[in-house]
């Protein structure tokens, strides 16, 4: 029992985890690069008055809170790319001398190798991540249903849906529960449909319960039709229409 638990809840590393990453890299480091620069040509400007100084890394704080708010509110998938640009920004990191010293010293020697570092470590951690891992059944479904945003969205180009057709055949022949690959067959036919593109969510949900409830492969053609094409109204998918 503890070992079927440990299977259902092991990771996933989610599709285009590399991309995410590489795009935090990148926003990381020219923000610090370009912070630095205006900093030093602009003659290191304070924002605040006599008593007060307004440092930028609480607007570094600010878009680290901002960033994971985004993926906690939003299941769009454009929302992990807004999170990781925001994450990436080194507002944050780049006054760690401020933290570091007693004298809140910016300039702190030190300051740069430990952004450095950080950075180095960062960079590390997207070259484990890239690094090609062994799929299974599981994990292929996980990103099946990730891919089906583009669905929803109208957004499904014909070398992703030729990919999330590949991902679906794999769940079908690997998967070891049967519901699982009576999913991936109901999700597969959906694809192959011109639902794709003249139906909307409704649609999904009822092919999907169909499953369930009709042989596999099996589309619900009692399913609301609302807004949908006249052969799918009349029970005639792609594959049926001779």
């Amino acid at each position: 029992m503890n070992a079927r638990i440990k299977r259902i809840r092991r990771p996933v590393k989610r599709e285009s985890a590399e991309r995410y990453l590489m795009v935090t890299l990148v926003s990381f480091a020219g923000a610090v690069i370009l912070i630095r620069l205006f900093l030093e040509l602009t003659g290191y400007p304070q924002v605040g008055n006599s008593e007060l100084h307004i440092a930028h890394v609480l607007w570094g704080g600010l878009l680290l809170v901002v960033a994971p708010l985004l993926s906690l509110l939003l299941a769009n998938r454009w929302a992990y790319s807004a999170r990781a640009l925001l994450a990436g920004i080194g507002l944050f990191i780049d006054e760690v001398g401020k933290f570091i010293t007693q004298s809140n010293d910016y300039f702190f020697p030190a300051a740069a190798p430990i952004i450095y570092a950080f950075f180095l470590l960062t960079v590390l951690l997207y070259l484990q991540v890239r690094r090609p891992r062994p799929r299974d059944a599981r994990v292929e479904l996980y990103h099946a249903l990730e891919a089906f945003e583009e669905v929803l969205d109208r957004d499904l180009s014909a070398k992703e849906r030729a990919n999330l057709e590949a991902r679906l055949e794999r769940v079908i022949r690997e998967a070891e529960h049967p519901d699982t690959a009576r999913l991936a067959n109901a999700l597969r036919d959906f694809l192959a449909s011109n639902a794709l593109y003249h139906c909307g969510f409704t649609r999904i949900l009822a092919t999907v319960r169909a499953a369930g409830a009709e042989a596999p492969g099996a589309l619900d053609h009692h399913a609301p039709t609302q807004g949908c094409p006249r052969e799918w109204a009349a029970g005639i998918g792609p594959r049926g229409a001779g």
